[in-house]
């Protein structure tokens, strides 16, 4: 039997990681093993242990909104982790989001090298790979690609984790790498090809890598009525969908499709956005209940995800196990997880194309699946190796 912890910024299945760390939970469990999950903040009973208070929570804040130093925060609950690790002695801690607000990594990090305890890192973003960024800035692909976040010259108060005040990125993104290679034992798990690629070439294949794509929760997707969006003419109904619609998530794209949309397309926007919404567009704010999702999707021609950056992108991926083809951004990291019978990889911002594209789209019948067994049986397998 193994002992097995997970860290994360949060617990909470309305959170993608949160779900995912669950689902590898329950597995687990299944198969005999003793799984413990560790979250920064939230409802305790999402979790075997809350790290902090709710003023902690708001310090750290603080702190990475004047200092930059999300990852780097309070020390007192970092301290409180590993006293609880030292008293459980795990086989196995697999962390997931380090930034969030709520962890010292190089507090933690001194923690796993004296455990000596195998370790398995998710990078579910980019965080750990920049400077700064959880996601690649938008037209700021030179500053980590070839530069690696020298002379970065990003509004890094309008990218999370937000800051008033830049450091030295080029400095933040070397102290990380160094950080990853003093750790004992440790696999990372990427779930992003494009991410996969450039992690490898950072690090000059000094870690041992390994892809999983997410899964999803086909079981969950069970019948549920979407009357109020089905009653529609015919047309092609085009779905979007994100938890909140950031500047990184392009919602200006969406923005402009609704401004030249044609009569015989319908443009459903899901989420909470921060823009006014064009009156033909219809709107549904932010939903939590995956069977209602699961119909959404099933009742959509076309999936467009303009995403500028994605650590995996739940939302193509869902769609596309539910068989709608989607359209994503290019470079955007979520064009490495489809084929060209899925659907396509362009510019979301030429507005032409990206109509001319979704026409296309619905004549395609996606191939590829990303179940939520085969993610869980590659961690089990995973989790297993001496």
């Amino acid at each position: 039997m193994l002992k097995i912890v997970h860290i994360n910024t949060v617990a909470s299945t309305h959170n993608s990681v949160g779900r995912l760390i669950q689902e590898l939970a329950k597995y687990e469990r299944l198969q005999g093993n003793e799984v413990y999950i560790v979250a920064g903040y939230g409802q305790p009973g999402d979790s075997d242990l809350v790290m902090e208070s709710r003023w902690e929570y708001l310090m750290n804040v603080a702190m990475a909104r004047f200092c930059d130093c999300d990852g780097w925060g309070l020390k007192y609950p970092t301290r409180r982790l590993c006293k609880w690790l030292w008293s459980i002695k795990p086989d196995i801690i697999h962390i997931h989001n380090i930034h969030g607000y709520y962890l010292n990594l190089p507090l933690l990090a001194d923690c796993l090298i004296q455990l000596n305890v195998r370790t398995i890192l998710t990078l579910h973003d980019w965080w750990m790979v920049t400077g700064h960024c959880a996601c690649i800035p938008v037209n700021n692909e030179r500053c980590y690609w070839e530069n690696g976040c020298k002379g970065c010259k990003v509004k890094l108060s309008d990218h999370y984790p937000a800051t008033f005040y830049k450091g030295d990125t080029a400095t933040r993104r070397l102290i990380k790498m160094k950080l990853l290679l003093r750790l004992p034992n440790l696999t990372v798990v990427i779930p992003n090809r494009l991410l996969k690629q450039h992690f490898d070439q950072a690090l000059a294949n000094a870690i041992n890598t390994i892809y999983i794509p997410n899964g999803t929760d086909i079981a969950s997707f069970c019948r549920y009525s979407v009357d109020s969006v089905s009653d529609t003419p015919h047309c092609i109904k085009v779905l979007a969908i994100a938890t909140q619609w950031t500047h990184n998530k392009n919602i200006d794209a969406l923005i402009s499709l609704s401004e030249a949309l044609p009569s015989d397309m319908l443009l459903t926007i899901v989420g909470n956005v921060n823009k006014k919404i064009p009156p033909n567009v219809r709107h549904i704010p932010s939903v939590h209940n995956r069977p209602l999702l699961a119909e959404l999707y099933k009742w959509a021609d076309v999936v467009v995800n303009p995403s500028f950056s994605e650590g995996f992108g739940m939302v193509p991926a869902e769609a596309l196990t539910l068989g709608t083809p989607v359209i994503v951004n290019k470079a955007s990291g979520t064009d490495s997880i489809i084929t060209d019978k899925d659907g396509f990889a362009i510019d979301c911002n030429d507005t032409q194309l990206l109509i001319q594209k979704i026409r296309q789209a619905t004549l395609l019948q996606p191939v590829s699946k990303f179940y939520l067994d085969d993610m869980t049986n590659a961690y089990h397998q995973l989790y297993a190796e001496s």
